[in-house]
């Protein structure tokens, strides 16, 4: 079972890498065809947020929905895999980051206009509301057949992206604060609990509940970002300088542990970063279907904030992150033993830990909780100092045989000496030590050793906020997304998907979650971005119509 998670979670992380690719290109093709239409619509994006028309076909003002379709882009997910790129890589991919929004600005803009518009076949109320419904409904085959299979997808990734990685980073921030143990993953479940609460209330209601918890969602992450950002501002916005000369070149020192080189730079905001500000692609469209604005354009040049809005918020936390050297300074943690890869002998750059030639594939001994030898254990920051592990919470005694740096062969001690035990019982072991800190701890680093033990605690309830937020909206947006002609009950049986994947924290390992919401994510927005670059013309032609 081990062997199989962990080649699977490679798998899914080379997935995105592989689809990455394809999303971007749509993307540009997408600006390209219609004629850089969401790009032209930035100088609209205040009026459309405040162009509430009661007799418009939504059901809640503008800003609130887009207050909710940011808190299901600037997610808790998303903020930590900003910070956790930043850890990886270096200030470089803030300037990623900037590259990427006008991509995702692009594709929730073409997405929005055709969620709101006629298609080919059928009346108006029958197409309108989501990008999937619009591609079944079409005269062509591919657009239908395109059209179902963004379903499977959003399906998908409304449980792993939309619940399950929601649910690791809200355990994970908690468990980075002091006192929070293994309470984290009670907390996020609590937090699905009041998401659920959020989808039951009636349509119009659920919107409006949604929307404003997002907005207090949203303030508390930029008052705890702030806090870290103003304890040091000289220094903070020297990052941004910093930034835009680690992009172009490998990146230095941070602390003890070397800078990434200018791809892996690139490859950690591709694959750690874009997973979580791309996912939403294929529900977005149900954001401005619920908007009150007065028309489509107006409705589309909203959704430009969703994606600002909380990509503004991760860049002045990244900036603080880096400028006060956070990401740097080495921190109490506890991983998974999937999260650990065993060296022959110490580490200092990123290229000596990526190093095939390094990696253990001797016997690890640990007697009493401590390792025998000279092996060193590795995240993926770098080493982890003073490591003590455990077994089933207990203190270990056990030998784990390696390959490459991971677990071939698990040895418990019997009677004559070790004996082979099932390989699955290394996923009981956790690591205990010092590192570099990585996503939601390098977050609190930042901002309470920065801003004060109370900047730490507004993270953690920024991402309760957040995630009840991003949960229900993911729920309302698969519902209207998939939901077509389905009966009642099963449209509001969706409502609860990710709210549901939520609860596979406490079953799966954090790591493999964390990777399955990737590749779905990166399935979803994959066939998204296709079916906005079908419907591009159409895009063109209702952001051209002043009448639209």
């Amino acid at each position: 079972m081990y062997r199989f998670l962990f080649t699977l979670r490679e798998q899914l992380t080379t997935t995105w890498l592989v689809v990455a690719s394809l999303v971007v290109l749509a993307a540009l093709l997408t600006l390209v065809l219609t004629r850089f239409a969401s790009l032209r619509a930035l100088g609209q994006v205040v009026r459309g947020l405040r162009s509430h028309d009661v007799d418009a076909p939504g059901q809640v003002a503008p800003w609130l929905a887009a207050a909710s379709g940011a808190a299901v882009t600037g997610s808790a997910a998303t903020f930590v895999a900003v910070a956790s790129a930043i850890t990886l890589a270096g200030s470089g991919v803030l300037v990623w980051l900037w590259l990427f929004v006008p991509l995702a600005i692009a594709l929730r803009h073409g997405e929005a206009v055709l969620a709101r518009s006629t298609g080919a076949r059928g009346p108006a109320g029958e197409l309108a509301g989501s990008l999937s419904v619009r591609l079944r409904r079409d005269d062509a085959a591919a657009a239908r057949v395109l059209g179902w299979v963004l379903v499977v997808a959003v399906v998908l990734a409304a449980i792993a992206m939309g619940g399950a990685t929601q649910g690791v980073a809200i355990a994970e921030t908690t468990r980075a604060m002091p006192g929070g143990g293994d309470i984290g993953r009670w907390v996020a479940t609590a937090v699905a609990v009041g998401a659920i609460v959020l989808t039951i209330l009636p349509r119009a209601r659920a919107w409006k509940m949604g929307g404003l918890v997002a907005v207090i969602g949203l303030a508390l992450a930029l008052v705890a970002s702030l806090a870290a950002f103003l304890a040091d501002p000289i220094d903070a916005l020297a990052t941004v300088l910093r930034a835009m000369r680690e992009a172009s070149s490998d990146a230095g020192y941070s602390g003890s542990f070397l800078g990434a080189s200018k791809v892996q730079i690139l490859a950690a905001a591709a694959a750690v970063m874009l997973p979580a500000l791309a996912a939403p692609t294929g529900v977005t469209g149900t954001f401005a279907w619920a908007s009150q604005a007065r028309t489509t354009r107006l409705a589309a040049a909203a959704t430009a904030a969703e994606v600002i809005v909380p990509v503004a918020i991760a860049s002045i936390a990244g900036l603080a992150l880096v400028g006060t050297g956070a990401f740097g300074r080495t921190v109490p943690d506890e991983i998974g033993w999937e999260d650990v890869r065993v060296h022959r002998e110490g580490i200092a750059s990123v290229a000596e830990r990526d190093a095939s030639e390094r990696w253990s594939s001797d016997l690890l001994r640990v007697r009493n909780g401590n390792l025998g030898g000279t092996q060193v254990l590795a995240n993926e920051r770098g080493p982890i100092e003073s490591p003590e592990l455990s077994l089933d919470g207990r203190a270990g005694d056990f030998a784990i045989a390696l390959r490459d740096g991971r677990a071939e062969r698990f040895l418990l001690p019997g009677r004559f000496g070790l004996d082979d035990a099932p390989l699955d019982r290394v996923l009981g072991v956790r690591v205990r030590g010092t590192s570099n800190p990585t996503g939601a701890a390098a977050l609190r680093e930042a901002t309470a050793g920065m801003g004060g033990a109370w900047a730490g605690w507004a993270w953690v309830l920024a991402f309760v906020a957040l995630g009840a937020a991003g949960i229900a909206g993911w729920g309302q947006a698969v519902e209207r997304s998939v939901g077509g002609t389905l009966p009642v009950a099963a449209r509001h049986g969706l409502r609860v998907l990710p709210a549901l994947g939520v609860l596979a924290i406490h079953v799966v390992p954090e790591s493999l979650l964390r990777s399955a919401g990737n590749a779905t994510a990166a399935l979803a927005v994959a066939v998204a971005a296709v079916g906005v670059l079908v419907g591009s013309r159409a895009v063109a032609r209702a952001t051209l119509d002043s009448r639209s």
